[in-house]
């Protein structure tokens, strides 16, 4: 065989690899890139309604979506019970007396309260050896709506605040996240293209990367703090019969901007916003 046979050989077996690979699941998923970027928030001292007020500060502590900070946890609009749970792969290890777990990450509505928001100061790290690439940080959502409409709700948009965001000396001095694959459940759903920016960064999830609580996750009993919670309601509130729903997330880092200082990879915040139909 010739040299010029033995490169057109080698190109096929090239294609035919690749073909295998696609075929296999390994292809590329969707690519995402943030809509627009936000801004950090501070508390309205001034609020005369009595609700949660905050206003666009950049050296604010709070974060979180635009209509959350403004008019109220909108996930009550929607949901009867709204509950986040986090765990990791790994956790970089206290530093004195300062916590990275992934616990941190919770914002918003925690066992059936309303938090200020999503708070800066608070981060995850990775805890393994280099730039933590592979890592992942699950994120569980278990939700029970409020009227009987679960095929017309859907998460809408994720926030993402990327890196150690507590001041810009901590978020250059860390490394952060470049790429960062999400999965629903086992299936890869899309790639989130970070910009290296402190201020957090919205992804529209378009018609096509919606995620359905009652489609993507699985209906689970009402056990544990959720009875709890919902027994523990205004009596005079009917107890809907819609079904509870968990609903599995992860963000695995695939590639990152290393910081100037350390390579442990941080992420500040993570939220989800939703939309769905009163009646």
């Amino acid at each position: 065989m010739n040299y010029t046979k033995r490169f057109y050989v080698f190109l096929a077996a090239c294609a035919f690899i690749l073909s295998v690979g696609s075929l296999s699941g390994e292809a590329s998923v969707k690519t995402l890139s943030p809509g627009r970027i936000g801004e950090f928030a501070v508390s309205d001292e001034n609020s005369d309604d009595g609700t949660y007020q905050y206003r666009p500060d950049p050296k604010g502590k709070y974060y979180h979506f635009y209509e959350f900070m403004m008019g109220g946890d909108s996930q009550w609009d929607v949901f009867l019970y709204y509950e986040e749970q986090f765990t990791a792969t790994s956790t970089l290890p206290p530093i004195k007396g300062i916590t990275y777990g992934p616990e941190n990450l919770l914002n918003g509505v925690v066992w059936g309260e309303c938090r200020d928001g999503g708070n800066r100061e608070d981060v995850w790290c990775e805890g393994v050896k280099g730039y933590g690439v592979g890592e992942r940080v699950n994120m569980r959502v278990i939700t029970k709506a409020w009227y009987d409409n679960d095929d017309n709700i859907y998460f809408t948009d994720l926030m993402i605040v990327n890196g150690h965001a507590k001041n810009e000396t901590t978020w250059k001095n860390n490394s952060r996240v470049k790429t960062l694959r999400l999965y629903v459940g086992d299936e890869p759903w899309c790639d989130l293209q970070l910009k290296d920016t402190i201020k957090p960064q919205i992804f529209a999830l378009g018609e096509n990367e919606r995620i359905y609580p009652a489609k993507s996750g699985k209906a689970i009993p009402e056990h544990g703090a959720l009875a709890e919670y919902i027994r523990n309601l205004n009596p005079n509130i009917e107890i809907p019969k819609t079904p509870t729903y968990q609903t599995d997330l992860s963000f695995e880092i695939v590639e990152v901007y290393r910081g100037a200082k350390y390579d442990d990879t941080c992420i500040t915040g993570i939220a989800l916003n939703v939309y769905g139909g009163l009646y």
